[in-house]
């Protein structure tokens, strides 16, 4: 059961339940917006009526309490508390010229009968005194709202009632056969039928709603089934990107580290490069020095060979030469007086073999000094040399 209400000539509010929850959606053409839930702990019981433009509605909660909203507070307006008022039921929300009325029943717990209550919802404390009728068995009530009065009927098995209350609330109890209760009957059977139709068609209009609902509703619940299975996908994606996320920027901060290291590694490099460019070049001086040098070492080395050559050929002359003295030392101490001539000869060769000698001599000290001021190293021979002249 569910009520339509018309906005404008495309838009319409419909109020219904589902299960023990109230809904409320809007319908624009053939679109629907997505319901709101009005409520969680419906039971029975729904009534509702405009009033100043906002809608109210009634329910009886699972709870056994009589409860008075409207569809822009999710507060309770009005309570009827079970505790309180015991076997409180049959809520019937009507709005009557400038005051929202809530009719409802009970039964006493002290005779088990039951009465008809009537309150102003938007005004506590304030009642309706109804007749003080009391019904032996379960209550059945309509209430039929006209422009100057309300005509209640209150029927059990075994009474009926009818009265009305005028605009200053004031009960009126019609007999059973009265003429005017007839007119009056007659006149709110016309206006009931007027009604009935009206909510027929509004019911139907209600049914197509509500078919329309329900295949929307199927619809949103599969959308939503995919909703959710893609918000976890999400949510997964979400955790598993914070940790890539997380783990990026652990990362970003080594490699940032890494590059100042690197940077640093580098300035270093670039002055041990420079420093080995400079060694290189020095090596290099020296390199050519040395092969300098070392040109030069061979030239002497070749050199001193040549010198160690003369000297050992000075040295056999001067043997030779030693051998040649003691000769003729020995001829000249035999044969001075007879061999004069010939010893005149012999010193004139003697002379001329010491002037090589002398030659070969001077030859060899000119070598020896230069390598004695190359290497500083003793000529072998030398003292020999010296000694023999």
């Amino acid at each position: 059961m569910g009520n339509v209400y018309s906005l404008d000539a495309e838009r319409n509010l419909i109020l219904y339940r589902a299960g023990t929850n109230l809904y409320i959606r809007s319908t624009s053409g053939e679109n629907l917006t997505r319901p709101v839930t009005l409520c969680t702990d419906y039971r029975d019981s729904l009534s509702d009526a405009t009033y100043n433009g906002t809608v109210y509605y009634a329910y009886r909660s699972t709870a056994l309490d009589i409860v008075v909203r409207s569809i822009t507070d999710l507060q309770n307006i009005y309570k009827i508390s079970s505790q309180e008022i015991p076997d409180c039921r049959d809520p019937r929300l009507i709005a009557f010229r400038d005051d929202l009325i809530l009719f409802y029943s009970t039964k006493s717990p002290l005779n088990g009968a039951y009465y008809l209550k009537a309150v102003f919802p938007l005004k506590p404390g304030k009642r309706i005194s109804l007749p003080e009728t009391a019904y032996a068995e379960s209550l059945v009530y309509g209430i039929l709202v006209m422009t100057d009065r309300i005509i209640l009927c209150a029927i059990s098995p075994k009474k009926q009632m009818l009265f009305s209350l005028n605009t200053a609330y004031e009960p009126a109890i019609y007999p059973p056969d009265s003429p005017r209760l007839e007119a009056q009957l007659c006149d709110a059977q016309q206006k009931l039928d007027s009604t009935s139709a009206k909510l027929n068609d509004a019911q139907q209009k209600l049914d197509n709603a509500t078919d329309k609902l329900t295949d929307t509703q199927q619809k949103l619940d599969t959308s939503s089934a995919k909703l959710n299975d893609a918000q976890q996908q999400l949510n997964t994606t979400a955790a598993k990107l914070d940790d890539t996320t997380a783990k990026l920027r652990d990362t970003q901060q080594k490699l940032d580290t890494s590059s100042a290291q690197l940077r640093h590694a580098n300035q270093k490099l670039d002055t041990t490069t420079a420093k080995l460019n400079d060694t290189q070049q020095q090596l290099d001086n020296i390199t050519a020095k040395l092969h300098d040098t070392q040109q030069r070492f061979d030239d002497t080395t070749n050199e001193l060979v040549r010198t160690k050559s003369s000297l050992s050929d000075a040295q056999h002359v001067a043997e030779k030469l030693q051998t040649q003295n003691a000769r003729l030392e020995a001829a000249l101490q035999s044969q001075e007086q007879t061999h004069n001539a010939t010893i005149e000869s012999v010193r004139a060769q003697y002379s001329e073999l010491m002037n090589t000698a002398t030659r070969y001599r001077e030859e060899a000290a000119r070598w020896h000094g230069i390598a004695h001021r190359r290497d500083a190293k003793p000529i072998p021979g030398e003292s020999l040399i010296t000694d023999s002249w």
